[in-house]
């Protein structure tokens, strides 16, 4: 008797529907500083402190939840040294792999600009999914602080900008907002 197996159809379906994030960015391009820092409660710069991925409660969908310590609050109420976690779809438990297509990955140790607003369960999600996360590099010749955001899983730059300019930018976009 042949052994019963998964069926990818479930998965594979779920895969191919567009998802909002995606989508803006066909229809017009990435979400602006600007307009992230609108539809964003919080906006923060901090590094990454732990990423854990782990089941929902009924082991249907594998969330990845990750820890900040914020280093500087450009929106909301964090504040320097206070850890803020956020959660996302996807990730890895034991050998089951859950990826979800515009979903950034996150790195221990790794400095970030993000976006994040509640979402309807009352976590916080990034806005936007890939297009809220950006990594703070240093640029190896001048020394600059920049705000570069990928594509996810590839290194294809979407954009890349001084770090001031972007604080200069989420101020401007979170005083439209006010």
């Amino acid at each position: 008797m042949p052994k019963p197996t998964l069926s990818l159809l479930p998965i594979l379906a779920f895969l191919l529907i567009p998802l909002p994030a995606m989508s803006e960015m066909v229809s017009g391009g990435p979400l602006s500083i600007g307009e992230l820092s609108q539809r964003s409660e919080f906006v923060l710069i901090g590094r990454v402190v732990t990423v854990m991925s782990e089941w929902n409660k009924a082991r249907t969908v594998i969330l990845t939840r990750v820890q900040v310590v914020a280093q500087e609050s450009l929106k909301g109420s964090a504040r320097a040294k206070e850890r803020v976690a956020f959660v996302q779809l996807g990730g890895k438990v034991g050998e089951i792999v859950s990826a979800v297509g515009g979903s950034p990955s996150f790195v221990e140790g790794e400095r970030v600009l993000l976006f994040l607003s509640r979402k309807p369960d009352g976590l916080l999600g990034l806005v936007g999914q890939f297009q809220g996360k950006f990594r703070v590099e240093t640029d190896p010749v001048s020394r600059v602080e920049l705000a570069v955001r990928r594509l996810p899983g590839s290194d294809k730059v979407l954009d890349r900008m001084p770090l001031d300019q972007a604080r200069f930018e989420i101020s401007q976009g979170t005083r439209r907002n006010s």
